[in-house]
């Protein structure tokens, strides 16, 4: 943890695994004068910054997932909540006449905003897996889903885990049409140019 001193303003760098290394700081920022604070991102430590800005009405900026839905007062949130991203992916779902589904997801905060893909109106016609997986079990768990035939896929895992993911693909012998962190796989065409991702 230190202060940015190199600017006129000033930013607090912090580890992310610690409450009191945040708070602690947050604190003397305000004391010694800041106007706001931005972030953090993590929502653990979100949470402890932003009511400590509800407190002291000091303006607060953020882009985290919140899972408190009711505005607040001095907070801009950045981040779109929970329930318009699961809505966002259900619209495109239902766009692109997707008929069966499987959700992987790696955290189990993933499935507040994926639980939008289960609640009605839901197409008749639509059949939603969801399956929690992991870096190790990445391969065991997309065999599984192209063994029941369902070959369009809703992945919300880490973005350092992405690679793992696509090598799994590619052992899998699955062709996956990628639409989020496709900058991503356009830097690291050379690892993944061989097989057929869809873009």
């Amino acid at each position: 943890m230190y202060l940015n001193r190199e600017n006129k303003n000033y930013f607090l760098v912090n580890p992310l695994d610690n409450v009191l290394l945040c708070y602690f700081p947050a604190c003397l920022q305000v004391s010694s004068g800041a106007n706001a604070i931005f972030g953090p991102q993590d929502p653990l430590l979100g949470s402890h910054v932003q009511s400590l800005c509800d407190a002291l009405d000091i303006p607060h900026i953020e882009s985290r997932v919140d899972m408190e839905p009711e505005m607040k007062e001095f907070s801009i949130n950045l981040h779109p909540s929970p329930k318009i991203v699961g809505s966002a992916i259900r619209d495109l779902i239902h766009y692109l006449n997707w008929t069966k589904v499987a959700i992987l997801y790696e955290e189990d905060m993933s499935l507040i905003s994926l639980q939008e893909l289960i609640r009605p109106p839901v197409k008749r016609d639509l059949q939603v897996i969801f399956r929690k997986t992991s870096v190790d079990s990445f391969r065991d768990t997309l065999k599984d889903i192209r063994s029941r035939g369902i070959f369009s896929l809703v992945v919300d895992t880490r973005p350092q885990n992405l690679p793992h993911l696509l090598q799994a693909v590619r052992g899998c012998s699955f062709t996956l049409d990628v639409r989020k962190n496709f900058e991503y796989i356009l830097e690291r065409k050379e690892e993944f140019g061989k097989h057929v991702f869809r873009i």
